[in-house]
């Protein structure tokens, strides 16, 4: 798909399971996906989708940086990890690569399936809610796979105590963050949040770190 001219050139996607991502694509404009097509794209395709129809899922080829469109409903990332992405919907689903992948929930209350490996990694922004994500199609707050969790700077976010507890590896908390645990149920702090707001309800909470609140 070239052009040596100055023509608009728009890649329509119409049959289901297409991979494009061996196709040379460099002079293409804009990429529309047809009503219900998944398709396979490199991360540079994915900064020209201009259109997706239905219900679509999009497999990455490489990894890369992305924001998911509002109108994909589910994005599977590359193997070897190195992709972040953040999602684009409430209730985007996202599978990860078996590296370390980051799934960016920014601000947002998420509510879409996450189907991640251990090496993965959960980053939350000021107001993120997760309590609502469904671990790999196992029900609403349960348990990730992954271990690894990211808040911004000064983050506060809210979760269930599956979803904390399953965090057991790298956790990274830049300046004075807080979590809120939306269910009575024991709960380990983890090393680094400064505080946790439980919920109503009788619970064990095991302090992470010594000055924790």
């Amino acid at each position: 798909f070239t052009s040596a001219g100055n023509d608009t050139i728009k890649l329509n996607v119409e049959a289901n399971n297409t991979n494009i991502s061996t196709a040379t694509t460099t002079d293409v404009d804009t990429i529309d996906l047809a009503n219900d097509v998944d398709v396979t794209m490199t991360v540079t395709q994915h900064g020209k989708l201009n259109a997706a129809a239905g219900d679509n899922t999009i497999t990455l080829s490489d990894a890369g940086t992305i924001t998911g469109d509002t109108n994909v409903e589910t994005y599977v990332l590359a193997d070897g990890g190195g992709t972040t992405i953040t999602i684009g919907a409430d209730g985007q689903n996202v599978t990860t690569g078996n590296g370390a992948d980051t799934i960016d929930v920014g601000t947002r209350t998420a509510t879409g399936i996450f189907t991640t490996s251990a090496t993965s990694i959960i980053k939350l922004s000021d107001g993120a809610d997760i309590t609502g994500v469904d671990a790999a199609g196992v029900g609403a707050g349960t348990a990730f796979v992954a271990n690894n969790l990211t808040l911004a700077n000064n983050a506060s976010a809210t979760m269930t105590a599956a979803q904390n507890n399953s965090f057991t590896d790298t956790i990274d908390g830049a300046g004075t963050n807080t979590i809120t645990i939306s269910d009575a149920a024991a709960v380990t702090g983890l090393a680094g949040i400064e505080t946790y707001a439980l919920a109503a309800g009788a619970q064990t909470f095991t302090l992470g770190a010594t000055g924790q609140n």
